[in-house]
């Protein structure tokens, strides 16, 4: 799993992203419990939410805050 640039992590929670980012976890949690996905497909997924935010990281500003969020939901997936 990649890093997040250090720059990224000073982003102030927002609580609509947060409540989202708890929607999604979840979500992703009950279809590893129920084997629709593998780790493997998560892996995938977030490696190409990622490749996306790099792309959109000059164009918006915001980019960095939606890293964070990523990375967080890929740091509480990996110990699932």
């Amino acid at each position: 799993m990649r890093s997040v640039p250090r720059k990224a992590l000073v982003s102030v929670p927002d609580p609509h992203g947060q409540a989202a980012l708890l929607l999604c976890e979840t979500l992703i949690h009950i279809l590893l419990e129920k084997r629709v996905i593998d780790k493997d497909d998560l892996r995938s997924l977030l490696d190409t939410v990622l490749d996306v935010t790099d792309e959109r990281a000059d164009e918006n500003p915001d980019e960095g805050a939606v890293r964070v969020l990523l990375f967080s939901m890929a740091q509480s997936l990996s110990a699932a």
